[in-house]
């Protein structure tokens, strides 16, 4: 190496490339803080002895359940997101009601101390 009339030559530091933007991800809906009741399995209290028979719908309408929709809300979601007529997501609620009664009691009261403002009848 020769040197400068700035002294001994130095090897040059690394150059650093600048960071590379990657996209922020995108935050998970809001959820609760305790899961909705499950004193049994939800499939088996809501599809009773017709699990056989299950439509898509009831299938939809549980999902809305986990997130803790009431059946406006989901009735909503599904109508603009699965294309469901919202007249059949309603009847296929209320039928689900009717079966499972108790259920769908501790499924209110559960939303009713999460802050859920809406009913779900």
């Amino acid at each position: 190496m020769a040197a400068s009339a700035y002294g001994p030559l130095s090897p040059s530091p690394p150059i650093s490339s600048p960071p590379i933007a990657c996209p922020r991800p995108r935050e998970p809906p809001p959820r609760f803080s305790s899961p909705p009741p499950r004193t049994a399995s939800m499939r088996r209290r809501l599809t009773g002895a017709r699990a056989a028979g299950s439509s898509p719908v009831q299938h939809l309408i549980e999902r809305c359940m986990t997130f803790g929709m009431s059946m406006e809300e989901c009735m909503e979601t599904l109508s603009k997101r699965a294309d469901v007529q919202p007249v059949v997501t309603s009847t296929v609620w209320k039928e689900l009601e009717k079966e499972n009664k108790e259920f769908f009691d501790k499924y209110r009261q559960w939303r009713s101390e999460k802050g859920g403002v809406s009913s779900s009848r």
